[in-house]
């Protein structure tokens, strides 16, 4: 696709791979685009079942990076995570390097997560004086308002099993591990009964406990 992101289809599984870790494979207005048209893109493709999405580096995603115009990156951002909620496929994300800010918005907004023993995470735009609105909904969504306030207001790290335990993540592996994990679950869900899939995430979406 282009250096940032890169993608390949392999057993009706679409690998994403953020790869630009030279940038902390930072949520850019370019990147946010390619993400968003690459996930409409793997909706429409019959070929697809499942997505996976990882990253190179040290980082998985350092979010939006400061420097960034907020409010130029908002109607694309919104693009992004609306194109997330509206995706018949499952989303598998998995996570070798520590996620920050936005970054962890993909997380929240993907539907299964698996990260490597020892990652870390942190909601830190407060230590850089900006908030996103974007970002709070997707992890409030996942993980509950008052626990995304905390960690909001506080900017503290928190550990993957912190992460695990509030169901910001579904499982941790060892980083040696951790490819053949996910790849396993992205497989499994790919081979599903496909309108099964689409019936139950049509229904997820909808669904008020």
């Amino acid at each position: 696709m282009t250096d940032h992101l890169q993608s390949i289809i392999e057993n009706k599984v679409l690998r994403l791979t953020l790869s630009h870790p030279e940038d902390n494979n930072a949520l850019t207005l370019d990147m946010v685009r390619l993400l968003s048209e690459a996930l409409s893109e793997a909706d429409d493709n019959h070929e697809v079942e499942a997505v996976l999405l990882d990253a190179q580096g040290k980082l998985f995603c350092a979010g939006i990076p400061q420097e960034a115009s907020l409010s130029e990156m908002h109607a694309p951002y919104r693009k992004l995570f609306g194109t997330f909620r509206e995706m018949h496929k499952p989303i598998v994300v998995s996570v070798q390097g520590p996620a920050f800010g936005a970054g962890i918005a993909l997380l929240a907004a993907a539907h299964v997560v698996v990260a490597a023993q020892g990652v870390t995470f942190g909601l830190t735009e407060v230590r850089q004086a900006r908030f996103s609105d974007l970002t709070f909904g997707a992890v409030a969504r996942a993980i509950g308002k008052r626990r995304t306030l905390e960690l909001s207001i506080s900017g503290r790290i928190f550990a993957a099993q912190e992460a695990l335990q509030w169901g910001l993540i579904h499982a941790i592996a060892p980083l040696i591990e951790l490819e053949d994990r996910a790849w396993g679950i992205a497989r499994e869900l790919a081979n599903a009964e496909p309108a099964t899939i689409r019936e139950t995430m049509d229904f997820a979406r909808t669904f008020e406990s």
